[in-house]
């Protein structure tokens, strides 16, 4: 037995047989994207630390375990990225002493939420 920690995505409905291979559960449709599921995985194991695919169109968020925090994570099919959240939804950036944000912690954080939004819009596509 891992680290488990609840983890939840958003995927389209042909790719639900490959997140149930990882142990995620269909919540059932989406409300705010058609022909896109709600996935859970109440015990996932480290966060499906690189078991997820990087192959197929997600998005969701993982809460803490015991070794790790919370983060957000999304997928565009080529490209995968996580970022780190206080589990609210807010992203951390790291800061200096003086309160200065540090520009690559910041930047990592713009890159991702971009990131994000790229897939949610690819999701709201009506694509297969």
């Amino acid at each position: 037995m891992g680290d488990r920690c609840y983890m939840q995505l958003t995927c389209r409905k042909k790719d639900r047989s490959i997140f149930e291979e990882l142990g995620f559960a269909s919540e059932g449709e989406s409300d705010e994207f058609s022909n896109c599921l709600e996935m859970v995985d109440l015990e996932a194991n480290y966060g499906h630390a690189g078991d997820v695919p990087k192959d197929v169109v997600y998005f969701g968020t993982h809460d803490a375990g015991d070794a790790y925090g919370p983060e957000a994570f999304a997928c565009d099919g080529k490209a995968y990225l996580e970022q780190a959240t206080e589990g609210e939804g807010r992203f951390v950036v790291a800061f200096d002493d003086e309160g200065n944000p540090y520009p690559n912690s910041l930047a990592e954080v713009k890159d991702f939420i971009t990131h994000w939004n790229n897939v949610r819009l690819m999701l709201a596509k009506r694509r297969g």
